[in-house]
């Protein structure tokens, strides 16, 4: 057993999550990577999203690892987006869309499986450990939600995680105030 592969159930640790503090947090881990591989970074969130209840940190990897997986294998001049949603009905929907090299219908399996990883012609190049999506997708479960991805092969890849209604928080959680300065 892998510990980083299958994260333990008390390993989450809950808090209310400012949505726009999440985003713009992803938002500054990623910048400079997609700006050095020539991808644009799009952020496709809408500002009134409400709150969220969840593990800031293991939400954050999750979505970093997604837009990480997208930057990667996006041929310079791409893009990678991050699409956010959230309604009573579906909950929250989080979607890393690249227009990339794409995967294979037959490997999608083998992305998502520990320590797999596809062979697409550019993997000397984009090294991993083949353990970015099977931690995302665990994390996801421990959420109480789940992980998809969809790919065409030349086209692009979307992943898509869902985290259940019951997380939406019903009122916004205002994001942290930046710190000052005394002078």
């Amino acid at each position: 057993m892998f510990p980083k592969s299958r994260p333990a159930r008390e390993s989450l640790h809950e808090q209310h999550i400012a949505f726009e503090a999440l985003v713009s947090g992803v938002r500054v881990l990623l910048e400079g990577r997609a700006r050095e591989a020539g991808v644009e970074l799009v952020f496709d969130c809408p500002e009134e999203l409400p709150g969220i209840r969840a593990d800031k940190r293991r939400l954050t990897q999750i979505l970093v690892n997604l837009l990480t997986n997208g930057i990667k294998f996006t041929p310079e001049g791409g893009r990678v987006t991050l699409r956010c949603r959230a309604t009573k009905e579906s909950g929250f929907v989080f979607q890393a869309i690249d227009t990339g090299i794409g995967i294979a219908g037959e490997d999608i399996p083998v992305a998502l499986s520990v320590f797999g990883q596809v062979d697409n012609g550019i993997r000397q190049q984009a090294v991993g450990t083949g353990l970015g999506l099977p931690l995302s997708k665990a994390l996801a479960e421990l959420h109480g939600g789940s992980l998809d991805l969809q790919s065409e092969l030349g086209k692009g890849t979307t992943v898509t995680l869902r985290l259940p209604a019951y997380r939406i928080l019903s009122r916004p959680v205002a994001a942290p105030a930046p710190l000052i300065a005394a002078g």
